[in-house]
């Protein structure tokens, strides 16, 4: 889960500092929490 959650805030930061759009990143921001939800916990 680490990975693919640090990949997904990598993702996160790249589109914020491309786009500085907030309603993007508040979207991306979601699917970062259901990833993280849906991924079993070690």
């Amino acid at each position: 889960m680490g990975l693919l959650l640090s990949r997904c805030l990598s993702l996160f930061e790249e589109l914020f500092l491309r786009c500085n759009s907030s309603l993007s990143s508040e979207i991306l921001l979601w699917t970062c929490s259901d990833l993280s939800l849906e991924s079993p916990l070690p």
